[in-house]
């Protein structure tokens, strides 16, 4: 049986050239919330995409290939949002973030 949990959907979008303290940025973002026992983040390449410079990152062109824009993902407890921002805090300068609502469905306990 699948119960639902009241959650948090945070999406970040930087750029895959960013970096932060001596890694990418994507990169130190999943770890920091690895480590701090966040549910879940995932990581996507995107193939085409701009900001708030309105400069087109895209893989159409050849000399903006290696600075295309990376969207991560991260699911967590409504009641945990606060802990997540907290984690990451000073890490989100440049990039986009934008929280959602979710419902997060999680099996029984007893359920194989």
């Amino acid at each position: 049986m699948l119960n639902t949990v009241p959650g948090k959907k945070l999406v970040i979008t930087v750029l895959s050239n960013e970096q932060w303290h001596g890694q990418s940025l994507y990169s130190a973002i999943v770890e920091k919330c690895r480590k701090g026992g966040v549910a879940g983040a995932t990581v996507m390449n995107c193939i085409e995409g701009y900001g708030s410079h309105h400069v087109l990152h895209t893989t159409r062109l050849f000399s903006l290939s290696d600075n295309l824009p990376v969207r991560i993902e991260i699911v967590e407890t409504a009641d945990r949002l606060g802990e997540v921002l907290a984690l990451l805090d000073g890490m989100l300068g440049k990039g986009l973030a934008v929280v959602y609502d979710v419902q997060i469905l999680k099996a029984d306990a007893g359920t194989a």
